[in-house]
């Protein structure tokens, strides 16, 4: 029997009508998420082990970073109209190239000092992070695949995961060998990469139908009532692990190479689910309703457990099965969402999606200092944390009431029209 070569497998993935441009993106990804992995853990670990920051000081230090993704998101549609889609999408990674490469000498053992100096770094990551996000949302909305949604969503989630299983090891072993700061250096240049990839592609460009100000002012009766509570579940569960799961690595684990390699494992089991998920869900009779449900369940189960757990080898096995399990809900919560993107008025739907999804994630890293703050036992808090965050993601099951809404709304107004004319 012939050897099958391995990448003649990873190949095939890719003839999915994958465009040129999805693949584009799809390796922008893969870097983007190669060095963001890389250096957010190692990052954690430098605060709280070089530095000796408190843990919710750390907190603090993502809350007002946040803050400034909040503050750039009215203005993304004007610099998405100038620069275009997916060059906003590449503006992500050149502003962190910057973040990344002056933040060594920005940090000190003087917190205050530290938080007053990162704010113009804060002010230029958050103007590329919301940019990019909601050029990604706008691009996804146009190009994936009609037949194959759920695959061509899993392929951009198994290109996210690639970054999140090797860059936590790798990250690990250059922090624990060479310190914090080449690990910095290697991150910049998978930054750099990711950047380089859109940057000298053919872009298109979108002209928005209203301003800045006009967009803050429509918010309240643009934004269905479901997608509040489909956002809020999902991004209060991510922004929750994004922060709490690396302090609580640092606290059990004894160096940086063990942190990477707990994260960087638990990735790689889940990466090879996510592809099977995608492609389940693209069949008729998938039900996403019923799969957002079932892995709001499993998670509250796995997080409890993870909380109160404290040893190295269960986290690992938890850490794994969690997220596998989060697979369960990303890849139909996203198929449910950029459906309704895609309907109609898709730019100012995914700007309404970027603000409520940048303010929930300042609302969690609020609550997260809070409970670090106040919450004398790390134990106690970050069980808290942990079942607050998988109780939230309940209200991801929401997002298939989306469309359903917005319709009966449209339907109503349209009755009240005609009534009026008659």
């Amino acid at each position: 029997m012939p050897h099958r070569a391995i990448s003649a497998d990873f190949q095939n993935l890719f003839q999915l009508k994958f465009d040129k441009e999805m693949a584009e993106v799809g390796l922008f990804q893969l870097f983007f998420y190669l060095g963001r992995n890389l250096v957010v853990l190692s990052l954690a670990y430098h605060m709280y082990v070089s530095l000796n920051y408190e843990l919710w000081q750390i907190g603090v230090y993502f809350l007002v970073g946040q803050l400034f993704f909040v503050l750039a998101t009215p203005f993304c549609g004007e610099m998405i109209r100038i620069i275009g889609v997916k060059h906003a999408i590449a503006s992500r990674a050149f502003t962190l190239c910057i973040f990344w490469f002056c933040l060594p000498f920005v940090l000190s053992e003087n917190f205050g000092q530290t938080l007053l100096y990162m704010l113009p770094l804060f002010l230029l990551r958050g103007g590329g992070g919301a940019n990019s996000a909601m050029a990604y949302d706008v691009f996804l909305s146009h190009h994936l695949n009609k037949k194959n949604k759920g695959k061509s969503l899993a392929l951009l989630q198994i290109a996210i995961m690639v970054g999140t299983v090797v860059a936590p090891i790798l990250g690990g072993i250059i922090t624990d060998q060479f310190g914090f700061v080449y690990t910095t250096y290697v991150g910049l240049a998978f930054f750099a990469l990711a950047g380089g990839v859109l940057l000298l592609t053919p872009d298109e460009k979108f002209k928005f139908p209203y301003s800045p100000a006009r967009f803050l002012k429509n918010i309240p009766s643009q934004t269905p009532k479901p997608l509040l509570q489909a956002e809020f579940g999902r991004v209060f569960f991510d922004g929750a692990m994004y922060v709490a799961w690396p302090l609580f690595l640092i606290l059990v684990m004894t160096n940086m190479t063990s942190i990477g390699m707990v994260a960087g494992i638990s990735s790689g089991v889940a990466m090879v689910m996510a592809y099977w998920i995608g492609k389940r869900m693209d069949n008729s009779d998938a039900k996403p309703e019923k799969a957002l449900s079932h892995g709001a369940y499993r998670s509250m189960v796995l997080n409890f457990i993870r909380g109160i757990w404290w040893e190295p080898i269960t986290i690992g096995i938890i850490d794994s099965l969690n997220k596998i399990n989060d697979q369960t809900i990303k890849v139909p919560y996203d198929m449910q969402f950029y459906k309704w993107m895609h309907e109609e008025n898709t730019l100012e739907r995914a700007h309404i999606r970027l603000f409520v999804s940048q303010a929930v994630y300042l609302l969690t890293f609020l609550i997260l200092v809070i409970l670090l703050y106040f919450i004398a036992k790390p134990s106690v808090a970050f069980v808290l944390i942990f079942v607050l965050a998988s109780l939230s993601l309940w209200w991801t099951r929401k997002i298939s009431e989306v469309g359903r809404t917005v319709l009966a709304v449209e339907m109503t107004t349209e009755a009240v029209i005609k009534g009026d004319k008659k």
